[in-house]
């Protein structure tokens, strides 16, 4: 006889919904079934995630269900709950706390792609590669808790100042032509804070949350440069949301020469 427990199911959800339709249509004849499952025992947590990903090998399981389980995962979630915040793992895992004080594995993903991998075209565009094929990228050996909570405290000031920008823009439509981006750039805008850190040579830790978050408008002037510069190679086809589902930002960005970007950001009163 072998007990289960904390079972998940991961693939064979149509089996399960079939057996609560028969359950609810008559639960009599539940009282003694036998359901066919797999049983493998192991040691090592990784070799159990691996396994569920590759069961079906025809169609592989790459979910957030899947990782959840997966020890990076874990780790973050014990982390987090040692400052009283809350790592949902899976989506909604702690709907009973404060909002302020969750963090969605999915986000956490998505702005370590944008902060830390450098990829904001594949944080805004692509997030499914989060949990699928840039999984052991994006939560590689080094993440943790300090990481997750630096990249993810800024994209959420971005977002506050994104949102400030659009109520100014509903109180004053004048200013939609030229504020409009922002609701578009907000991973372009991490991105590049990141890149502008590191050019001070400043660690990228939660204790320098405010150095870093110092380059905010920095960041902003160097998007609206690459928006420029697309705007002028392409004329009246361009649009903001359009180019920000491409990697051209990035790419503008990249090729900014040092001397320009030090010319820009002095410009903007901010630059070294």
């Amino acid at each position: 006889m072998i007990d289960l427990k904390n079972i998940q199911v991961v693939n064979g959800s149509q089996t399960i919904h079939s057996l609560y339709e028969a359950f609810l249509e008559d639960s009599s004849k539940f009282s003694d079934i036998e359901i066919l499952c797999r049983i493998c025992e192991v040691r090592d947590s990784s070799l159990s995630t691996r396994i569920a990903e590759y069961t079906n090998s025809q169609n592989p399981v790459k979910s957030r269900d899947i990782r959840s389980v997966d020890s990076i995962q874990l780790s973050l979630e014990k982390e987090f709950f040692v400052d009283e915040n809350f790592y949902e793992r899976k989506k909604n895992q702690y709907a009973d706390k404060p909002l302020s004080q969750r963090i969605d594995a999915e986000k956490a993903g998505q702005v370590l792609m944008a902060f830390f991998n450098r990829s904001p075209y594949e944080a805004k565009n692509r997030k499914g590669l989060i949990f699928g094929d840039k999984y052991e990228e994006v939560f590689n050996e080094e993440v943790n808790a300090n990481k997750v909570w630096l990249a993810y405290s800024l994209f959420e000031k971005i977002e506050s100042a994104k949102n400030r920008i659009k109520s100014e823009i509903v109180s004053d439509q004048s200013l939609f032509k030229s504020k409009s981006y922002i609701i578009h750039a907000s991973y372009y805008i991490l991105y590049v804070m990141g890149e502008l850190a590191r050019r001070k040579k400043i660690d990228l830790k939660y204790s320098n949350f405010q150095q870093i978050w110092d380059l905010y408008q920095d960041a902003v002037t160097v998007i609206e440069t690459t928006i420029a510069k697309e705007q002028k190679a392409i004329g009246q086809k361009y649009t903001h949301s359009a180019f920000f589902r491409s990697n051209k930002s990035k790419k503008y960005f990249e090729d900014l020469e040092e001397a320009e970007l030090i010319d820009l950001l002095n410009l903007n009163g901010e630059g070294s």
